[in-house]
């Protein structure tokens, strides 16, 4: 599947002097909040997002991108997970 972006994230400095800290302030389209619902729908309720960092900021200060997270555990079945179980063993004497 192709990367899916859906928001932008941009760096923000709050407070003043030695109080101040730098936040990450991220953004959704409604087009954005559409494609993260529709991925929940399918997925447990759940959405995960990764935010990363651009090389250089964008011409309106964006400093970072948000995708879609779209990675999803291997399906397994109860026989491939016994079959794991039992190679883990091989060759191992039981201590019982």
């Amino acid at each position: 599947m192709d990367k899916q972006y859906c928001g932008i994230g941009k760096t923000r400095m709050i407070g003043e002097g030695e109080s101040s800290y730098q936040i990450l302030k991220v953004s959704f389209s409604p087009e954005h909040l559409e494609i993260l619902n529709n991925w929940a729908k399918d997925n447990n309720g759940w959405t995960t997002i990764n935010i990363g960092k651009r090389r250089t900021p964008s011409d309106k200060g964006i400093t970072h991108t948000v995708s879609l997270d779209t990675w999803k555990p291997e399906q397994k079945t109860q026989q491939q997970n016994i079959d794991n179980i039992q190679a883990s063993f091989e060759g191992r004497e039981i201590p019982f």
